[in-house]
């Protein structure tokens, strides 16, 4: 396997485990809040690691020449469409915690770069989990040309044989 998907694969596992800690989260302030908003949250995480989970299966079930069909096949279609709603999710949540920062900056009366370090932990886990979903977006659309490519490349033992 290249060194590309390896890197993939470990954006994927990155994503999910941003995405499931973000879901218990969720699901947390869901039970202590009582807020649905949260439990959309939650079923929005839960999305964005059954993509990542699906997309580590299928490249480790079809890479490097065994093209994405059937069942699977709609499962993706599915999923690949979602997740760009997902994405518009992930930046409405990068821009929310955005403006919190920067109204947190104007209540201390500090400049936005100079407000503690520690309070930006969650836009930098917004941040990463906004540009690994379009890593992965883009990484599946790749997977599944690639996938289909090889595929027409490939040559079976008959072929070979009928060369001769």
């Amino acid at each position: 396997m290249k060194f590309g998907w390896k890197l993939f694969r470990l954006a994927c596992f990155v994503q999910m485990l941003i995405a499931v800690m973000y879901g218990f989260l969720s699901l947390i302030n869901t039970f202590r809040e009582g807020d649905v908003n949260y439990f959309i949250q939650a079923i929005a995480f839960f999305f964005i690691t059954w993509f990542a989970v699906f997309s580590v299966q299928t490249l480790n079930e079809h890479y490097p020449d065994i093209p994405v069909g059937g069942k699977t096949k709609s499962v993706f279609n599915w999923l690949f469409l979602i997740n760009f709603l997902l994405l518009a999710f992930l930046f409405g949540l990068w821009i929310r915690e955005y403006q919190t920062l920067e109204a947190m900056a104007a209540v201390i009366k500090q400049p936005f770069l100079k407000i503690p370090g520690k309070w930006f932990s969650d836009l930098v886990f917004q941040t990463a989990m906004v540009l690994l979903q379009i890593l992965m977006l883009y990484g599946m659309y790749s997977l599944r040309i690639l996938l289909h490519r090889n595929f027409n490349k490939k040559t079976f033992e008959f072929e070979e044989q009928a060369a001769r």
